[in-house]
């Protein structure tokens, strides 16, 4: 008869090396199927990661960089960007300046990003009784005055005794207001 208060004695070694033998290799097998490939999609995935990090690192100090120049140029062109915003009107120009003859709108368009708007005007100006100086005074004094266009060449000079006229297409400037 078997000794009922000792029923499983000497089996522990079994018991152990029969656990051991059925955990290790299932342990073994679920490293090799579900670690390891994991892994090293993981380490990819890490490594992908610090280069976005780095990459969107660099481009906040560039965007810093830029909105710290932008601000500064603003500043400091802050008079020229109001002329172009709000420019003074044609008319009011031709009613200013005593040299002007007659100013005739030609075209008038949006930029196609519609930024900025171009209009021209044929501008021509009276009988002048000096030299060209008169001419460039009228440009000088008309950027001056709040209206910023750039002139279109060619220039046409006439000349009557002694007298000079000119004929030019003047390109004025609009810039889209800014939302705030």
């Amino acid at each position: 008869m078997r000794n009922i208060t000792n029923p499983h004695r000497g089996n522990y070694l079994k018991h152990i090396l029969i656990v051991g033998g059925i955990s290790i290799p299932t342990l073994i097998l679920f490293i090799l199927v579900f670690v390891v490939p994991f892994g090293a999609e993981y380490k990819q995935i890490k490594r992908e990661v610090k280069i976005v990090e780095r990459n969107l690192k660099v481009a906040e100090m560039g965007y810093e960089d830029k909105k710290a120049e932008f601000q500064e140029l603003s500043h400091k062109h802050e008079k020229l960007l109001s002329e172009l915003r709000n420019p003074k009107s044609v008319e009011e120009l031709k009613r200013d300046n005593q040299f002007i003859q007659s100013i005739t709108p030609l075209s008038n368009r949006w930029s196609e990003d519609k930024l900025f708007k171009k209009e021209v005007y044929q501008l021509e100006t009276k009988y002048l009784y000096t030299t060209l100086d008169n001419i460039y005074d009228l440009l000088k004094n008309s950027s001056e005055y709040g209206l910023r266009f750039g002139v279109d060449f060619p220039i046409e000079f006439e000349s009557k005794k002694g007298k000079i006229k000119a004929k030019m297409a003047i390109a004025i400037y609009k810039l889209k207001p800014v939302k705030r």
